[in-house]
């Protein structure tokens, strides 16, 4: 599951400060169009689609993945690299020459796939690109990690604050939202009670889980027809509160 962009702003915020948050996010925003993964190493690492893809002229795709890389100290842009997802094979040579001979269709492309391999050029981008992807997949996976490491700091519950306060026999503070709503909404739990600990919380009360079925089209080539199908996505919602 994509991490929401705010949520993933409020990792990074925790590790570089607001003020280098709020750059790389104006970066962001200038240059993508969806962004898929933040985190920081030694730089901080941006990478999702562009904001264009095709060139205007000849409308081929030249852009189809930018990585940002940026400075932790200022939020300043060190490097931006475009294609990530660009085509070429892993596959050694050892095997990769007998499975493209041994097809009809692939003994077409044999030629090309060789050059591609032992091509100094190629070879250096294909590394790159190797590397930008792991550490793509990398960030991800920390950054899941550390939201499910917040999220069992975070208690939910069902009551009203004030029930809440005389059960435990505590005093609660409700939190504010930022918007003219009480409540927070996410459609994961965990992203809920981390948008609860980064406005300052500890517990969520009045907390629902309201499924929802979402419907679609798809286009079966079988048949030749459009096709209906749903599936269910959950809104978790509830209010964040301090309990001293």
């Amino acid at each position: 599951m994509t991490i929401p962009t705010d949520i993933q702003l409020g990792l990074l915020e925790r590790k570089v400060g607001p003020i280098v948050t709020q750059r790389v996010g104006d970066n962001c925003n200038k240059r993508y169009k969806e962004l898929h993964v933040i985190g920081k190493h030694k730089q901080i690492s941006c990478f999702g689609w562009p904001q264009i893809e095709r060139n205007p002229k000849s409308g081929r795709k030249e852009h189809q993945y930018l990585h940002l890389l940026i400075d932790p100290n200022n939020g300043e842009i060190i490097e931006e690299n475009f294609g990530i997802e660009e085509e070429g094979s892993n596959m050694p040579l050892l095997y990769g020459v007998p499975l493209y001979a041994l097809s009809i269709i692939g003994i077409l492309f044999l030629p090309s796939y060789i050059y591609d391999q032992l091509s100094p050029s190629r070879c250096i981008a294909r590394k790159k690109r190797n590397a930008l992807y792991n550490l793509r997949e990398l960030l991800g996976t920390e950054n899941h990690n550390e939201i499910k490491e917040l999220a069992k700091s975070v208690e939910v519950y069902s009551d009203s604050a004030r029930e809440l306060s005389n059960r435990l026999c505590k005093p609660i503070k409700i939190i504010e939202t930022g918007t003219t709503e009480h409540f927070l909404k996410a459609d994961n739990l965990d992203f809920l009670k981390v948008r609860t600990i980064f406005l300052g919380g500890n517990a969520i009360t009045k907390y629902s889980d309201t499924p929802e079925r979402d419907h679609y089209k798809y286009w079966e080539y079988d048949l030749g027809d459009w096709k209906k199908s749903s599936y269910i996505t959950h809104m978790h919602m509830g209010i964040p509160l301090k309990i001293d």
